[in-house]
């Protein structure tokens, strides 16, 4: 890895801050034993591909912190993998990628999601607050059962429990997006979805910041639905 600087052992690599875009390969220095590696760091760097992850065969421990990793990632089957860090990316889709990790790392133990839309941490902001992460965890623990450890707390037996009885029942709707909420606002009446039209039986011709603040409910109400439990 020319130009690069890193820490190799032969059982270790560390290379953060470093700007790779992808992960390192077996072609990238002459005693890179990717085979043989069991912990990798690669925290503060611009990756947003896993391609080749499924080359280091031994690895025990990912860190990818702070890095571009978004939910088109896909992690390929890594049966060694039991930690794996990916604070502070760009990870909302929670549903996704629980269910990659679920088979493709069937020994994961400890996991953590800081710094995500996906993790409703009070850390992103005042939307959200304890309800909001707790109903995340519990829903978390209940698809990855294996779990002892989850951002920043070690998975209790009361969180265990409630996550077998209840977790399934704690999915939240995913929030509406910036771009579908920007669409909504740009309709016209004859446009515009009918599950989103004001009443029919309101006879005013509704103005564009009307329209606009018509599109503001709708997202008010979805983000009222994010904060509930989803029951089927």
């Amino acid at each position: 890895m020319e130009g690069i600087f890193y820490t190799l052992t032969e059982t270790e690599l560390k290379c953060s801050g470093q700007k790779l875009r992808k992960l390192p390969t077996a072609t990238d220095h002459e005693g890179l034993d990717i085979g043989q590696i069991k912990y990798m760091d690669l925290s503060y760097n611009k990756i947003s591909t896993l391609d080749g992850l499924e080359s280091f065969t031994s690895l025990e421990t990912l860190i990818l912190d702070c890095n571009r990793i978004t939910d088109d990632i896909e992690f390929p089957c890594c049966k060694s993998l039991t930690t794996i860090s990916l604070n502070k990316n760009q990870i909302s889709d929670l549903d996704h990628l629980l269910g990659n990790l679920k088979k493709c790392a069937p020994r994961l133990r400890f996991l953590s999601l800081l710094g995500n839309s996906a993790c409703p941490h009070q850390l992103m902001g005042l939307d959200y607050d304890d309800n909001d992460y707790h109903r995340y965890r519990c829903y978390v623990i209940y698809c990855l059962p294996s779990l002892k450890f989850l951002d920043s707390t070690t998975v209790t037996r009361e969180e265990r429990e409630e996550a077998i009885l209840r977790g399934k029942y704690l999915k939240t709707v995913k929030p509406l997006s910036l771009k579908t909420l920007i669409f909504i606002a740009s309709q016209t009446d004859e446009t515009r979805p009918k599950r989103l039209c004001p009443p029919a039986t309101c006879k005013v011709k509704h103005s564009s910041t009307q329209r606009y603040l018509w599109s503001l409910q709708v997202s008010l109400h979805w983000e009222k639905l994010r904060r509930k439990p989803f029951y089927p």
